[in-house]
Formats: structure tokens, C-alpha cells, sequence
């Protein structure tokens, strides 16, 4: 027993020692990969990005934000101990489902445009089929009849072939994946939300027709702005903090505004 409860706590301290490692660039890595996400809206150069503690912070205040949602997605499928009739193929693959449905128009409702909406449904399509319709098509089931017994014959099939990797893998270590996985995913649709939904933007005075769009060290990233219609043009000019005249920049709020297409 004792033996048993060291070879754990040596565990718990080799995965703490591979976070403490990994932290700061992983905190810099989900810094730019915020920024990046703000930027892609924007179509700013990612040569210009220059991150700093406040970046680095809210990099990954927002990749762990998705790191708890994903934590959650997880754990309603885990959890829960669902019924007899649950158990069942199709019910199995109608929660999951369900779950995927709801995460997925939640990303799609916080953090993409509205052209992009199409792009969700496409994937959630493609998953539809995937979970409902292919499997009755693959060669192990082909002997059997019946919907759901082609599922279930399936779902055995498929869970022995994958049971090894994920027992090599870990509880652990399968949770860690996803986990930084979605904290990565998130860190970059936080920046494009916060690029998406902003409706203040700074204008310096030197250039009034324009907007501030980032700064980065002392540089200040503009671009001509259209208020009237809200769109930016795909032309970018910089400033510099310590240029003469100095500009000045002024708080304005322009509403939302998106790249001219």
C-alpha cells in the first residue's frame, strides 16, 4: 500500500515539474496566439505583433476560460450516468450530439462573423454523418441487420481497437491533450471576439479618418476607416509614440467595424 502511494505522489510531482517547465512559453505561446486571433480579423501583418505582460495575461485568462469550458464538455459526457435506454447506440449518440450542438452555436454566437455560421453547420453536418450514417456502411457490420445492431456491433468493434491507445495514453494524459488543445483554440477565439465585437477605437489626431487598431511597443497600427459604412481598409500605416507632432489619441465610439471585402 505504501509503495503503491509514493509511486502516485511521484507521479503528481513529475507532472508538476513538466508544468512549471512548460509555463512560460506556453503562457507566451497562448499570448500570441491571442493576439494572432485579433489580428486575423483585421488582416494585420503578424510580423507587427509585439507581446507584453498585459497580452501574456490576457492570453491566458481566455485560454483558461476555454480550458474550463472544454473541462465541462468533457465531464457531461463522463459523469452523468445515464439509463438502460441511454446506453442504447443511438440515445449515446444523440447526447453527444446534443452537447457538440450546443458548444459548437455557442462559439459560433460569441467568437465568428455571421459569414462564417455556415462553416459551423457545414461541421456539424459532416458529424452527423459521421455518428449516424457512416458506420452502417463499414465493412465489420456489413453481416448484420438492423440499425441499431449495426451501431452496437460497431461501437464494440471500434472500442476495442481504440482501448490500447487510450490506456497508454492515460486518463491523465488524454485530459491534458484536450485541455491544451482547447485552451490554444479558445486563446485565439478570444482575440477574434474581442476584435469582432469592439465598438471603440481610438483615433489619433494627426489622421482623423482613421482608427487605431493595435499597439504594439511604440508602434501604433492604423488604418483608413469608412464610419459611415464601418469598414476598415486593407491599408495599414504606422505611427510612432514619440513622433513630432505627437498624436494624440482620441477615445471614439465608431461601432463595430469589419474589413472592407
Amino acid at each position: 500500500m505504501t509503495t503503491r502511494k509514493s509511486d502516485d505522489e511521484a507521479t503528481d510531482w513529475k507532472w508538476l515539474r513538466i508544468l512549471l517547465v512548460i509555463a512560460p512559453p506556453l503562457g507566451y505561446a497562448l499570448a500570441y496566439t491571442y493576439e494572432r486571433g485579433y489580428c486575423d480579423v483585421f488582416e494585420i501583418p503578424k510580423e507587427l505583433i509585439v507581446l507584453n505582460w498585459t497580452t501574456i495575461f490576457i492570453g491566458v485568462s481566455a485560454a483558461l476560460a476555454g480550458s474550463f469550458l472544454f473541462l465541462w464538455f468533457i465531464m457531461m459526457l463522463v459523469i452523468p450516468q445515464p439509463s438502460q435506454k441511454q446506453r442504447r447506440p443511438i440515445w449515446r449518440r444523440l447526447y453527444f450530439f446534443s452537447l457538440l450542438f450546443f458548444l459548437s452555436f455557442f462559439v459560433a454566437y460569441k467568437y465568428l462573423l455571421v459569414k462564417e455560421l455556415l462553416y459551423i453547420i457545414a461541421y456539424l453536418a459532416a458529424m452527423a454523418i459521421m455518428f449516424f450514417v457512416m458506420p452502417i456502411f463499414d465493412k465489420s457490420v456489413k453481416d448484420v441487420k438492423g440499425y441499431r445492431e449495426k451501431l452496437e456491433r460497431y461501437d464494440d468493434l471500434r472500442t476495442k481497437t481504440e482501448y490500447p491507445f487510450m490506456k497508454r495514453l492515460g486518463l491523465r494524459g488524454i485530459l491534458l491533450i484536450m485541455l491544451l488543445g482547447g485552451a490554444f483554440l479558445f486563446s485565439y477565439l478570444e482575440g477574434r471576439a474581442q476584435a469582432i465585437n469592439q465598438d471603440e477605437f481610438y483615433v489619433p489626431s494627426t489622421y482623423p479618418n482613421s482608427v487605431v487598431l493595435r499597439i504594439y511597443g511604440d508602434n501604433i497600427v492604423c488604418a483608413p476607416v469608412n464610419k459611415a459604412r464601418g469598414e476598415i481598409d486593407r491599408a495599414f500605416f504606422i505611427l510612432k509614440t514619440n513622433d513630432e507632432p505627437r498624436p494624440m489619441l482620441i477615445a471614439t465610439r465608431t461601432g463595430r467595424l469589419y474589413i472592407k471585402q
